[in-house]
C-alpha cells in the first residue's frame, strides 16, 4: 500500500481538546463544553443553564446541619443533667467520708483519751486505799475519789457517745451508699441510653435541683 495515497490528517480534533470556559463566544459553545467527558477532580456539577446544582454532593444540606445542631443541644442538656447527678453523688459520699466518719473518729479518740485518764485515776485511788488511813492520807483519798468519779462519768459519757455514733454511722453508711449508688447507676444508664425522660426522672426521684455553676447543692445526708 502506498503511504502517500493516505496522508495522515494532522488537523487537531476539537472533540478531544480540553474545553475552557474562557473564550466562549456564545452559550452554544458553553453547552458543548459541558457535554465533554469529565476528567477533572475539581469539577462542579452545573445545570444546562450554567447554574450550580445544589443537589450535588458538593452542596450544603441545611437539614442535616439543623439536625446536628439540635443533637448537640440535646447532648449538652443531658450532659448538664448528668453532671448534676454526679455532683450530688460526690457531695453525698464526701459528707459521709469527711463529716460523718470523721466526726465518729474524733469521738473515738476522745473516748480513748477519757479511758486512759479514768484508768490512771482509778489506779491512784486503789493505791491510796491499800495504804494506811490517817489524818494525812484521808484528804488525799477523798480528793482522789472525787477525781476518779469525775473521770469515770466522763468516760461513761464518751463510751455512750461512741456507741451511738457507731450505730448511726453503720445505718447511714449503708443507706447513703445504697441511695447514691442507685442514683449514679440510673443516671449513667439513662445518659448513655439517650433516655432524656429517664434521666430527668432520676433527678426528680432524689429531689435534685440543678444549680447555677459555682453553687454547691446540699447532700442527701445534710438534708436529713
Amino acid at each position: 500500500m502506498n503511504m502517500s495515497e493516505n496522508p495522515t490528517d494532522t488537523t487537531p480534533n476539537d472533540a478531544t481538546m480540553p474545553a475552557s470556559e474562557e473564550g466562549y463566544s456564545d452559550p452554544q459553545e458553553l453547552t458543548m463544553a459541558q457535554d465533554f467527558p469529565r476528567g477533572t477532580a475539581a469539577e462542579i456539577s452545573v445545570t444546562s443553564n450554567g447554574e450550580i446544582n445544589d443537589n450535588s454532593e458538593n452542596g450544603y444540606n441545611m437539614e442535616e446541619f439543623g439536625y446536628n445542631a439540635e443533637t448537640q443541644k440535646l447532648i449538652a442538656k443531658n450532659g448538664e443533667t448528668l453532671l448534676g447527678a454526679i455532683n450530688f453523688f460526690i457531695s453525698g459520699v464526701n459528707t459521709l467520708v469527711n463529716k460523718t466518719i470523721e466526726d465518729t473518729l474524733v469521738t473515738v479518740k476522745q473516748y480513748e483519751s477519757a479511758r486512759i485518764e479514768y484508768d490512771a485515776y482509778r489506779t491512784d485511788l486503789e493505791e491510796l486505799n491499800l495504804g494506811p488511813r490517817d489524818a494525812n492520807t484521808l484528804p488525799k483519798i477523798e480528793q482522789s475519789q472525787q477525781l476518779f468519779q469525775a473521770h469515770k462519768e466522763k468516760y461513761d459519757k464518751m463510751r455512750g457517745d461512741v456507741s451511738v455514733k457507731l450505730k448511726f454511722l453503720e445505718e447511714n453508711k449503708v443507706k447513703v451508699l445504697h441511695n447514691q449508688l442507685v442514683l449514679f447507676h440510673n443516671a449513667i444508664a439513662a445518659y448513655f441510653a439517650g433516655n432524656q425522660k429517664q434521666l430527668e426522672q432520676t433527678l426528680k426521684t432524689f429531689h435534685i435541683k440543678l444549680k447555677t455553676p459555682g453553687v454547691d447543692a446540699p447532700s442527701w445526708l445534710e438534708e436529713q
